[in-house]
């Protein structure tokens, strides 16, 4: 499924709070917090990863411009986004458009214990999220271990077994 890609379980909770939802994944990482903490926040190692090109590190709150990370002929234009929060290594929240991401850091016995909520409005996308994201740690531990992935968003996405991915993330998550 996600061929080159380091495997993981596909696990996930969703949950409505008003007229949002909170989508929550927690992964495990066999690097150090510092490690873990650099690569959230360096724009060098974020692009390698995540599914926003942010114009700056996202090592102090302020406004940051984060473009969607998607190859092809029509990129999205950036969004305007904000850093709310930055706790290091262990807290970091980011504003992008309408969502809310938050990346929570503690120290494991074997590493780190990343827990990630994603804040948003429209339930009919928690298994696309918890899909894409998927394939984002999938690729944050290819970069954690010194490595580059090989691009994991937009339509690329489809040939790492996001398909697959969305509808197991749909069936977990009702």
């Amino acid at each position: 499924m996600t061929e080159n890609l380091p495997e993981h379980p596909v696990a996930a909770t969703l949950a409505p709070e008003g007229d949002e939802y909170t989508l929550t994944m927690e992964r495990e990482l066999a690097h150090p917090v510092e490690e873990v903490w650099r690569a959230l926040t360096r724009a060098d190692d974020v692009v390698h990863w995540a599914p926003y090109r942010p114009d700056r590190d996202l090592t102090d709150a302020g406004p940051v411009e984060l473009a969607h990370n998607a190859d092809g002929p029509d990129p999205h234009e950036p969004e305007s986004g904000r850093v709310l929060r930055v706790e290091p290594p262990h807290l970091l929240v980011i504003a992008w458009g309408d969502q809310e991401l938050t990346y929570r850091l503690s120290a494991t016995a074997s590493g780190t214990l990343l827990h990630f909520t994603h804040r948003f409005d429209d339930g009919n996308s928690a298994p696309d999220y918890g899909a894409g994201w998927h394939l984002c740690w999938s690729a944050l531990m290819v970069v954690l271990a010194g490595g580059t992935p090989p691009p994991v968003h937009g339509e690329n996405a489809k040939r790492y077994g996001w398909d697959e991915l969305r509808e197991r993330y749909g069936t977990l998550l009702g």
